[in-house]
């Protein structure tokens, strides 16, 4: 059966790019982005997901920029969050159909539980875990395990769209 449930307390001129869903010690906590662009930062927004009611509470927001890329920055084109709550975020400079492209992944920081109440510790500098020159990453997974990666997904506009897998050996 499908289902649908609506974001909270959405402010008008929110552009989301970005959703995660996690189980953290037991509770499904669910981390949205609104992208933000040039000067204007990213806001990240947490809250509970409660299965039965389809519905999430609210918990808190924290707004960040990223360092690269600049210029026609989106500072979150997409989130993910570990079941130990790390949370990882892409970024993407898009100047047109036709790039350039520039592209990196961050952790941003951690959501953490204490008692029933999240915790967001974001991180006070973003290192570029990955970066790219050429693509405009917007789409990311987590793979865990011995043999696990992180898959990136590009739209190069014009220039088509990759897949990339990050950290497999041959």
């Amino acid at each position: 059966m499908l289902k649908e449930f609506s974001l909270p307390e959405i402010i008008q001129g929110n552009n989301f790019e970005a959703f995660g869903l996690q189980n953290i010690d037991g509770k499904l906590v669910a981390i949205w982005g609104h992208r933000g662009e040039g000067e204007q930062p990213a806001t990240i927004f947490w809250g509970m997901f409660d299965l039965a009611k389809y519905q999430i509470t609210l918990a808190g927001s924290a707004n960040l920029k990223v360092p690269f890329p600049s210029g026609n920055v989106r500072h979150i084109s997409d989130i993910k969050v570990d079941p130990v709550g790390i949370v990882y975020i892409t970024s993407a400079s898009d100047a047109g159909d036709d790039g350039p492209f520039q592209s990196a992944v961050y952790v941003a920081g951690y959501l953490g539980l204490r008692g029933n109440k999240i915790v967001w510790r974001q991180n006070s500098q973003f290192v570029p875990l990955y970066r790219s020159d050429y693509h405009k990453i917007e789409a990311m997974e987590l793979v865990p395990g011995a043999e696990g990666s992180v898959i990136l997904g590009t739209d190069d506009e014009n220039l088509g769209s990759y897949v990339y897998i990050l950290g497999v050996s041959s």
